[in-house]
């Protein structure tokens, strides 16, 4: 972690007013640019390494695609049917 993370907070969130204006301008490719500089920055202030965000990034979409994968549907169990003789309510 960086010593000087009040002083990065800060420009984390004047950052975050320039991507939102930018993004308001409608320079799509420059807010792309703008949040991967955020993100560097991020991964700097809570002393992320590249390696463990590309970790992070596979945990992720190894997940979504278990929950992808279509499940195998059983058939639902057999229940024996109550039958009701003379004289049960």
């Amino acid at each position: 972690m960086m010593n000087d993370a009040p002083p990065l907070a800060r420009y984390l969130s004047t950052l975050d007013e320039v991507i939102a204006g930018i993004a308001e301008a409608g320079l799509a490719e420059t807010v792309v640019l703008l949040r991967i500089a955020r993100l560097d920055l991020l991964m700097r202030v809570h002393g992320v390494s590249e390696h463990e965000l590309q970790y992070a990034l596979d945990m992720i979409e190894n997940s979504q695609e278990l929950d992808a994968t279509p499940k195998r549907k059983f058939a639902p169990a057999i229940r024996p049917r109550l039958v009701r003789t003379a004289g049960m309510r």
